[in-house]
């Protein structure tokens, strides 16, 4: 297969691992009555936006948006791997495993999208 080819395949394989990173944060939100109205394929900030904006209007809590912020960025870099914007992805990932604290999840994605652009 060509390189393009061989890139874009590695981009879906991440593609994957991104939406399978943000289940956890997901099933957190839907649990607490703040699920985004979309499906995880597309979502988008938009939608993290309004769900977010819905949920402390019903509650007056803002008690999530560390979980709303956490899913922002990981679209965010989805967003980046769709495009294949391969380095931008990675210094996304970059910082967010600097200032997130589950470093491991960030850590193992970013090895994914270093290995696409080596």
């Amino acid at each position: 297969p060509s390189l393009e080819c061989r890139i874009a395949s590695a981009c879906q394989k991440v593609e994957v691992s991104i939406s399978n990173a943000m289940k956890p944060f997901l099933q957190t939100l839907h649990r607490a009555g703040a699920s985004p109205k979309c499906s995880i394929e597309s979502l988008d900030v938009d939608a993290l936006v309004r769900a977010r904006n819905g949920f402390v209007a019903k509650t007056g809590n803002s008690g999530l948006d560390t979980i709303f912020e956490t899913l922002r960025q990981l679209v965010d870099v989805r967003s980046s791997i769709r495009s294949q914007e391969t380095v931008t992805a990675r210094m996304k990932l970059q910082i967010m495993r600097e200032t997130q604290g589950d470093a491991f999840l960030f850590q193992s994605i970013l090895a994914e999208v270093v290995s696409i652009c080596s």
